[in-house]
Order: structure tokens, then C-alpha cells, then sequence
């Protein structure tokens, strides 16, 4: 399928109806769009968002949330985007968040949990780390947030999060494979050793696997991480990736 806009794809989810929906930024700084892909028969429908609204994350009914930065006239906030129409409002005013980390966040489609690693104030005098693992509500009419739990300035993503495991990570400290995050407490486990670097866009998630693509050590490979077991994580497939990627979405229900 041709997409010249690829190279500007950031996030990408798929739809309860089958299609993918790919939220991309211009380099060129032109619009924010989303790009729905229906892979039946081919046609992509562009609508137009306009402004950034932060590393959109969107559940299978096309409702997408990104953390957008504040400035001096608004506060940071957590933004809810229709996906099917581009419109965008506030969900939750984050006043004492001043951004967050770059795919650094998943939004579960089963519990409506929204976590996000944020940057506000130091919380460390030892290692002057101003991360934040935020978690909130999206479900009903206002969002709110549930846990503020602080973590190391070097935690990223990409997350990931299933029905048994709920928040996963490439990205911590302790392991450079899966590790589990419990978002009430802030405690890791490691889930699965020896993935590499996984890089930023490059892992999605269904109800019962997590998928990813690593870029380190070459040549890239594919995985699929099925972690229904909370005990022990197994590794379903595991195959040489031809493919640069840009954005990766995994279907939530097969």
C-alpha cells in the first residue's frame, strides 16, 4: 500500500471495525492528521487534527488521548481526540506536569486505564529525576487521576498492557527485555530477558501477547511475547523483520 506519509506516521491502532488508524505529525509542520487504513480494500481516509496533541494512544471505539505540554496561557493537560472526526478537548488539566516522555504511555481497552510517564517536579535529590508514572481514569464524562508514582529519570517506554498483566515496559532500568510495572507501587519484575533495544513506536499489544520489533542487535526480528502466564512469559514467534518501523498496532481482540 502506498503511504508517502509514512515517514511522519508516530502512533497507529486498530479500530473495533478492522482498520487502523495511524495518528502522524508533519515533519514539514503542516497539519496533524489521522490516517484510517481499511487493509480490505485498500483505502486510506485522511481527517485532519491540526495541532499536536501528544503521542495519541487510541482504544478500539476510536477514542485517542495524548498529554499535550503546557505554556504560558495553558496548563499541561490530558486530551481526548475522536478519531473519526478529529475534534479534540481537555479530558484532565495536569497544572503540575510540565510534558511528558516520548512513548511513554498506553491506554488499556478492557479497564479505561490511561498511563503515562510524565515530567514535573524533581522527586529525587540523588538523581534529580523529575519522571513521574501517572495513571488515570478515561472512562465516563472526566478523566482523573488514580496514582502519581515516581520513577527513574532513564524509565521510557515503549509500554504495553494486556487483560492479565497490566502494565508492561521495554524500557526499565532493570532489564533490557519486558518487565512488569505495578502502577500502584511503582515495583518492577522482570518479565522476559534478552529483547535488545526496542525502539520508540516499536511495540503493540493484544489482550493476551505483547508484540514488538528490536532495531538492536541487527537484523531487526520480530516477536510476539504471549504473558497469560503472570509466572512466565513465553515467546511465540521470534523471525527476522525486513521491514523499518514506523509505528506497530497489534489487534486488542483476535
Amino acid at each position: 500500500m502506498d503511504a508517502p506519509w509514512s515517514d511522519d506516521a508516530e502512533t497507529a491502532s486498530f479500530l473495533e471495525d478492522g482498520s487502523v488508524v495511524v495518528y502522524a505529525t508533519p515533519s514539514d509542520g503542516g497539519d496533524t492528521f489521522f490516517a484510517h487504513i481499511n487493509f480490505d480494500n485498500g483505502n486510506v481516509t485522511k481527517v485532519i487534527v491540526g495541532g499536536d496533541q501528544g503521542n495519541l494512544r487510541c482504544t478500539p471505539d476510536g477514542s485517542c488521548y495524548g498529554v499535550v505540554p503546557g505554556d504560558e496561557n495553558n496548563p499541561t493537560a490530558l486530551m481526548r481526540v475522536d478519531s473519526k472526526t478529529g475534534s479534540a478537548k481537555t479530558a484532565l488539566a495536569l497544572p503540575h506536569y510540565l510534558g511528558y516522555s516520548v512513548d511513554g504511555a498506553v491506554v488499556n481497552p478492557d479497564t479505561g486505564l490511561y498511563h503515562a510517564i510524565l515530567v514535573g517536579k524533581p522527586h529525587s535529590e540523588e538523581t534529580k529525576s523529575n519522571q513521574w508514572l501517572c495513571t488515570m481514569n478515561v472512562t465516563g464524562a472526566s478523566a482523573s487521576i488514580l496514582r502519581e508514582i515516581p520513577v527513574s529519570s532513564t524509565f521510557m517506554g515503549p509500554m504495553a498492557s494486556t487483560r492479565d498483566v497490566e502494565l508492561m515496559t521495554f524500557g526499565s532500568d532493570i532489564s533490557d527485555g519486558l518487565v512488569e510495572i505495578d502502577w500502584r507501587t511503582g515495583k518492577e519484575r522482570k518479565l522476559l530477558d534478552g529483547f535488545g533495544t526496542v525502539y520508540t513506536f516499536s511495540a503493540g499489544f493484544t489482550q493476551t501477547s505483547v508484540v514488538a520489533v528490536n532495531v538492536f542487535p541487527s537484523p531487526l526480528r520480530l516477536f510476539f511475547v504471549d504473558v497469560t502466564d503472570k509466572k512466565r512469559a513465553v515467546v511465540r514467534t521470534n523471525v527476522t523483520f525486513p521491514e523499518t518501523v514506523h509505528a506497530l498496532a497489534a489487534r486488542w481482540k483476535s
